[in-house]
């Protein structure tokens, strides 16, 4: 709670704003979160803005795990590049932050959202539409985690590469 660490007993009560971390089996983890209604499905039609390397590596994952993918990449070679690499993926060669764009290529009826291009304001800017179209949920790639506190939608999560990195290195170390 705050900066405040609370390993709650019998009279400990939740409050709004604060956060909950639980450490149980995978199937208790889903069990509670149903029961407070955060319990998310698992995405099958995935969106991906930004033809990243970033996004390349992300593909290949979903569609390893039998997720469609649509990937929306401005740069014909780059676009051409990914269609070729992943012919199972959609790939279209469009402005992704356009969004008439996004409409077309039916981003409301999306399960999941990834915004990975290489500017911070513009995958943030992007999340927070796709947001509002009521994707549940929706990605951003940021370098400055500094905008974290402009996001106060639960559905978007903000990613670091450069924290995920540090954080994998540091689990090693520790390990």
């Amino acid at each position: 709670r705050g900066t405040e660490t609370i390993i709650p007993d019998g009279r400990f009560t939740i409050q709004a704003g604060d956060k909950v971390y639980v450490c149980a089996p995978a199937t208790e983890i889903v069990r509670i979160l149903r029961a407070v209604g955060e319990y998310r499905r698992r995405a099958r039609n995935v969106m991906l803005i930004g033809g990243s390397r970033v996004a390349s590596y992300l593909i290949h994952m979903l569609l390893k795990a039998d997720a469609r993918v649509k990937l929306i990449e401005l740069d014909p070679k780059k676009a051409a590049d990914l269609a070729e690499r992943f012919p199972e993926a959609s790939v279209v060669c469009a402005d992704g932050s356009r969004e008439e764009v996004l409409r077309e290529e039916g981003a409301a009826e999306m399960d999941a959202i990834a915004v990975l291009t290489n500017l911070d304001e513009e995958n943030l800017i992007l999340a927070m539409y796709a947001a509002a179209l009521g994707v549940p949920q929706v990605l951003a790639k940021v370098d400055h985690t500094d905008f974290g506190s402009l996001i106060t939608d639960p559905r978007i999560r903000l990613i670091s590469p450069k924290s995920l990195t540090a954080d994998a290195i540091v689990r090693d170390v520790r390990a």
